[in-house]
């Protein structure tokens, strides 16, 4: 989407990052081929997917009878990836 973002401000006789900023999401492989290079918020996909599936084999493991204990989700930490897709404010 953000692709098509920077695609969009282009067409419409606009700069970025000197008219507009724009930031992505999940850092996909694209963010850094496309022009400018897209600033974008990295989450951790794999270590996510991983912990979900420690916890659905630890469902799975569990007596039926027996009700999983709640516990706090484990914090991830996402990442702000700075690219030239952002800038300061227009004045």
């Amino acid at each position: 989407m953000a692709a098509g973002v920077l695609h969009a401000i282009r067409r419409a006789g606009l700069r970025c990052p000197d008219d507009v900023s724009v930031v992505g999401f999940d850092d996909f492989q694209i963010a850094s081929s496309v022009w400018p290079p897209l600033t974008t918020v990295r989450t951790p996909t794999r270590e996510i997917g991983r912990m979900a599936a420690e916890k659905l084999i630890g469902f799975s493991e569990t007596d039926e009878d027996e009700a999983p204990a709640r516990e706090a989700a484990p914090a991830t930490s996402p990442a702000l990836v700075v690219r030239d897709s952002t800038g300061p404010a227009p004045r």
